[in-house]
């Protein structure tokens, strides 16, 4: 490996460990631990936020064919050809207006990061889904795999794949610029005739980034949801999210999945966000419980937080209350030492303290001990070798007698 590559990925790991230690703390503490796209799918669980969101980002004449009040969740896990699991991040199914048989599927999925590959996983997800829903897909045992055979050699059966609309929710430190349309990610020129029969499969990308706070729509929910995302990067986050509350104060009274929603909003701030402070988080936990809501994730959270950082605080703590702990014997020691000539230490501290109060009692009986004396009288670690070389320091005749005894 050359040089210059290990000492930028020495460089790297640097600005890694030089990450905010709180955060640290955080993403050690919580299981689950909020980021981006975690918080995004639990929000849009939530099928009233998921509509209202849907909305949004959905073009007028997408909304004009479907029945997006009846908006269902769907599984989002499926398997390939070589039965290897695939996971979308959420998938919906609506019906047509014209033919409530018939349903569109949207595939959903989260991005913070401006990933060049995302048409190119979202194509696949698509493809497999619509394996899976069509019948072609493989099945694991060989049982099924005879069924499907056997129906396959029906010459006159259709096979018909359901319509797929892939949608990209993207929040991130910068613009969504990655391709949306798998035809751009081929290798070929731009005026090519062999475009024609290229496979167009586009993606319907909402990038919160590319839209100002004045324009975020009127719904509290959406509102609600793109505020934090947007603020949760923010240095005045914590200004903002009291702000924020005290704008939809009122209505979290009486909308449940409005009070859902900032109990999971609090917890994603609290959990992911650098600027988030744990006085801020108390502050909006206690002004929610004076409004009769109880925010269950984010106090649950509190609690967690606060037991396991003593815990962590107790155990980091051992080197530095050592150290304090020395001093203080220290000083208890020598005190001890002159006044009583006795000391019963529990500490490195008090031994030294000990130590010290018999050069402070020669000092004063004869003269300073020399420095290769005062050497050997601070190495004793046995606290009652050194209870007896002070009561001897107390009673002997010279320091040269003394001098023999610890010898």
């Amino acid at each position: 490996m050359p040089v210059d590559n290990i000492n930028i990925s020495k460089k790297k790991t640097q600005q890694k460990h030089s990450l905010n230690s709180t955060k640290k703390r955080r993403k050690y503490l919580f299981p689950k631990f909020y980021k981006h796209d975690e918080f995004c799918k639990d929000a849009f669980l939530d099928l009233e936020v998921a509509r209202n969101v849907l909305r949004c980002v959905l073009s007028v004449s997408i909304l004009a064919e479907i029945v997006i009040e009846k908006l269902e969740l769907v599984e989002t896990t499926f398997i390939n050809k070589f039965l290897h699991p695939l996971y979308a991040d959420i998938i919906y199914r609506v019906p047509l207006k014209n033919k409530e048989n018939t349903y569109v599927y949207l595939l959903l999925d989260f991005k913070s990061d401006n990933g060049y590959g995302t048409v190119a996983q979202l194509f696949r997800y698509s493809f497999n889904m619509s394996m899976r829903l069509s019948g072609l897909e493989p099945k694991q045992s060989k049982k099924q795999n005879k069924k499907q055979k056997n129906s396959q050699k029906r010459k006159n059966k259709k096979i018909s794949f359901p319509c797929i609309i892939s949608i990209v929710f993207h929040c991130g430190k910068s613009k969504f610029t990655a391709p949306a349309n798998i035809a751009d990610i081929i290798d070929l020129p731009n005026d090519s005739k062999l475009r024609e029969n290229v496979i167009n499969y586009k993606l319907v990308i909402f990038d919160l980034n590319a839209i100002t706070e004045d324009k975020f729509p009127e719904t509290q929910d959406v509102n609600l949801l793109f505020y934090v995302l947007k603020m949760a990067r923010s240095k005045k986050v914590n200004e903002q999210a009291t702000k924020l509350f005290m704008t939809i104060k009122d209505a979290l009274r009486n909308n449940k999945s409005l009070t859902n929603l900032w109990d999971k909003c609090l917890y994603y701030l609290f959990t992911s966000a650098k600027y988030f402070t744990r006085e801020t988080h108390e502050n909006l936990i206690n002004l929610t419980k004076k409004l009769g809501v109880k925010t269950i994730m984010s106090q649950s959270a509190a609690k967690l937080y606060y037991k396991e950082a003593m815990t962590i605080g107790k155990t980091k703590g051992i080197a530095i209350g050592e150290i304090r702990g020395i001093a203080k014997g220290e000083t208890r020691g020598l005190t001890k030492g002159i006044a009583i000539g006795e000391t019963r230490g529990i500490a490195k501290g008090e031994t030294r303290g000990i130590a010290r109060a018999i050069i402070r009692l020669l000092t004063c009986r004869f003269e300073e001990p020399s420095a290769r004396l005062q050497k050997k009288i601070m190495g004793i670690q046995s606290e009652a070798k050194l209870e007896e070389l002070l009561d001897f320091a107390a009673s002997c005749v010279s320091i040269g007698e003394f001098a023999t005894a610890l010898r």
